[in-house]
């Protein structure tokens, strides 16, 4: 064997071991993840009616598809918890996506927590196309109508571990 058998046996296992870790990978590895973080947060006025709004962004950086289903609301002990409903939900993340989920809190709410300097915490029921529940979360800091929000609000979000 010369020089130029070698080099072209080497090439082509190269690229034989290149186009099996891509199959591998493509069809036989599949991967729930999503990357989530507050895009945008608006507070109205102390005495307006308009509601606190809360955008996120909600980005599938795996390869299957996931299904947000709902948004549940964790704030402190303060009473009533008002239910998140938006309409942009349920929605189906394709892998590669990014969806904007808008979700609005009453601003009677909202004054509760801003008032004691408490924050609340939002829970993204998400379900894999394989079955797998998740329930990744996003703590906010103090809700404050002067100054917003702090760095740590603006942090993202990952998917986590599956719900037992």
């Amino acid at each position: 064997m010369d020089a130029g058998n070698v080099v072209a046996t080497t090439l082509s296992s190269l690229a034989l071991l290149v186009s099996a870790a891509t199959l591998y990978l493509t069809y036989f590895r599949k991967k729930a993840a999503l990357v989530g973080c507050l895009a945008a947060m608006s507070a109205p006025e102390v005495d307006d009616v308009d509601n606190w709004s809360f955008e996120f962004a909600l980005s599938n950086t795996g390869n299957i598809e996931l299904l947000v289903r709902e948004v549940a609301l964790e704030p402190p002990k303060i009473g009533l918890v008002p239910e998140i409903t938006p309409e942009a939900l349920p929605a189906i993340l394709k892998p590669g996506e990014v969806q904007l989920l808008t979700l609005e809190l009453p601003n009677r709410f909202c004054r509760q927590p801003a008032q004691i300097q408490h924050g609340v915490t939002f829970t993204f029921h998400v379900f894999s196309s394989r079955g797998t529940v998740y329930a990744p979360r996003k703590a906010l800091g103090p809700l404050r109508e002067v100054g917003g929000t702090t760095k740590a609000d603006w942090v993202p979000f990952t998917l986590g571990g599956a719900m037992h």
